[in-house]
């Protein structure tokens, strides 16, 4: 494989920053999914600064998923180990989006409905988990297996991606051997 740009960016990014790609492509489901989840659960909310949640959650989500499978899936990828790490993600982006919400409140300055000031960041952490009990509860049934759902899918496209850079890597090292022989390789 040649480095001209018609192999593609992401074939270029996966030779030389394979963590990079990895981190990609498991967060950026979860976080799509985050948001349009969170979308359709607070469309109709009431009180202010609910509309931020989609993006919030999506960023959570984001955030869960691709730390949770760099840290258990990405070089050991398996469907039963993109599940869980996926169903994971749906329990552990619940506080982390919630403390996102509770922390813009605290720096833009938002009152509360009785005119005082928002909890600061620690007492948010506390409010983080409060308010993931219930979310947890009433959008949890949803979120779990959605995000477990997400999760195989996406192990699945990191196997064939390290399938392919695999692939590539072998190609490469027969078009060297060639080369060092001195035979002509056929173009691929």
């Amino acid at each position: 494989m040649s480095d001209s740009p018609s192999h593609g960016l992401l074939a270029w990014l996966w030779r030389g920053k394979p963590w990079l790609v990895s981190t990609m492509v498991a967060g950026t489901p979860f976080g799509v999914g985050g948001a349009l989840v969170a979308s359709v659960f607070f469309r109709s909310a009431i009180g202010e600064g609910y509309e931020r949640m989609p993006f919030y959650a999506g960023v959570a989500a984001f955030v869960a998923g691709a730390g949770l499978f760099r840290g258990f899936v990405v070089g050991c990828e398996s469907l039963l180990r993109g599940g869980v790490a996926g169903a994971l993600v749906g329990i552990v982006a619940h506080p982390l989006a919630w403390y996102l919400l509770i922390l813009q409140a605290y720096v833009s300055g938002a009152r509360s409905s009785l005119g005082e000031p928002t909890v600061g960041p620690v007492d948010g952490i506390y409010g983080a988990f409060a308010f993931s009990l219930w979310s947890w509860l009433l959008a949890g049934w949803l979120t779990v297996p959605v995000a477990g759902l997400i999760g195989i899918v996406t192990s699945a496209v990191l196997q064939a991606l390290r399938r392919r850079r695999e692939d590539l890597g072998r190609s490469s090292g027969e078009r060297g051997e060639r080369g060092a022989r001195g035979e002509k390789g056929t173009a691929r």
